[in-house]
């Protein structure tokens, strides 16, 4: 049987989750025995990642954040611990692991069980997460074939103290792609590398493939807008309520994903915690509508047949890394009208009717070269 490591993100975050299956899931269909390197490192690697300014200011970032999250706000402590749960128990069931790996030693005993490694995708080359050097593959010896499916940067331009080492590591890979324009920029920028733009892992997958793993925990008999808004704008949030008004319909949320966000208090019908993949999958085929900032939202709300709107998660100019891949996507299938400016008013939202047929055309050539750019890697 032909072993296929895959590195790649397995937190808990509905499009990390869902990219990392779709693309285990896609090497399995293609006959090969695909196992996630199973990675945790350790306390003393983290503390020494504080040394770096850069990630320290990014780390402690996010930890204040998480006391926010679980001191001020501490009524939500047991519900998103409840949605943890979900999460875990989907993780549990639907992905493959290796063995655990605590440090380089163990990764590059256990690339000796693997034909291939196969780096993909979300935002894996992220310049913060290229102090980890887990995404970099240095692990792996040059003898193995090694492959990036549908990786992203996350930003736009890389520091140049950081160049060197992008281009240090990119090389040693012996098939690079990228899922978004910047990205095969970065690359051609890097490397001087042309690197093929590929879809998201979630799109290898077909509608009626994602549908085997719908869970209606969280039914809701009334007609409803899906709203996953992750950024902090709470004009986007009172648009859902005039859209919803203008519509007849309930809004249906999920709150506080990355952190306590005060305007995703009292704006939403229903606010479900127990969502993990699953029911993420089932609220957005389900509903009337979905508004959101999220790139992988927006991937299946098309897959879905939605109408939708994608909104800029950050205010201009302070933040790029969803809107280049929401972008890309959207130039893809032609939707570009289905982007929302901030400060947009109701009646500046498209109510032109999606044409699938035409998106599923798009979808299907886009997904076709894509698979058979995954097969090169391994043939």
């Amino acid at each position: 049987m032909f072993n296929v490591g895959i590195v790649s993100v397995t937190n808990h975050n509905f499009g990390s989750i869902l990219q990392t299956f779709a693309l285990q899931t896609a090497v399995k269909k293609m006959g090969f025995n695909p196992q996630i390197v199973n990675y945790k490192e350790s306390k003393i690697a983290k503390i020494k990642r504080f040394q770096k300014p850069e990630y320290a200011v990014s780390r402690l970032k996010v930890i204040y954040k998480q006391i926010i999250m679980n001191f001020v706000n501490s009524k939500r402590k047991k519900l998103l611990a409840e949605r943890a749960n979900v999460f875990g128990k989907f993780i549990e069931k639907n992905l493959a692991f290796s063995k655990l790996c605590t440090n380089k030693e163990d990764l590059m005993d256990l690339t000796k069980d693997f034909d291939v490694v196969l780096l993909g995708s979300d935002q894996v080359w992220h310049p913060m997460n290229l102090l980890m050097d887990f995404f970099t593959l240095t692990f792996v010896p040059d003898s193995t074939r090694k492959g990036a499916y549908a990786p992203s940067f996350g930003v736009s331009n890389i520091p140049n103290h950081y160049k060197r080492k992008y281009k240090k590591y990119i090389e040693r890979i012996n098939f690079v792609s990228s899922r978004e324009m910047t990205g095969v920029k970065l690359i051609k920028d890097l490397t001087g590398r042309d690197a093929p733009m590929v879809c998201d892992p979630t799109l290898l997958l077909t509608a009626k493939d994602w549908e085997l793993y719908l869970s209606n925990i969280v039914d809701f008999k009334e007609k409803y807008i899906f709203c996953y808004f992750i950024g902090d704008n709470p004009n986007q949030r009172q648009l859902a309520k005039e859209y919803a008004h203008k519509y007849n319909c309930k809004i249906v949320a999920l709150l506080h994903i990355d952190e306590y966000i005060a305007s995703d208090e009292g704006y939403a019908d229903y606010t479900p915690y127990n969502v993990g993949p699953s029911e993420f999958l089932y609220l957005i085929k389900h509903a009337e509508c979905v508004m959101t900032d999220s790139f992988h939202a927006s991937v299946f709300s098309l897959q879905f047949h939605k109408e939708f709107y994608t909104f800029n998660r950050f205010e201009n100019g302070k933040g790029n890394s969803t809107s280049s891949r929401i972008d890309s996507l959207l130039e893809t299938v032609e939707l570009q009208n289905r982007k929302v400016i901030n400060g947009a008013k109701l009646d500046m939202l498209s109510d032109e009717k999606i044409d699938y047929c035409h998106v599923d055309n798009l979808l299907l050539k886009f997904r076709e070269t894509s698979l058979e750019y995954l097969k090169s890697i391994f043939s």
